[in-house]
């Protein structure tokens, strides 16, 4: 039951991730024709960072499911 909610979240934000990437595309495509190369560069670079918190953030939330998983159901003995 907790591995289909898991599978059912990491589909959700995979789908939201996909969106968003295409979302972020077409405001490159847009702001290349206004911005310079080395703006660019640093909204690519902010965007990499971010895309790194995020994958951070959902590895703290497992860990903390996890945690709270164990706290609730102790192992029986």
């Amino acid at each position: 039951m907790l591995e289909d909610h898991q599978q059912k979240e990491q589909t959700t934000e995979v789908s939201q991730k996909d969106k968003l990437n295409g979302k972020i595309e077409a405001y490159q495509n847009i702001l290349a024709t206004n911005l310079t190369k080395e703006e660019i560069q640093i909204l690519l670079n902010k965007q990499t960072k971010l895309h790194q918190l995020e994958k951070h953030l959902v590895s703290l939330q497992q860990s903390q499911q996890t945690a709270h998983i164990q706290q609730t159901c102790p192992p029986k003995q």
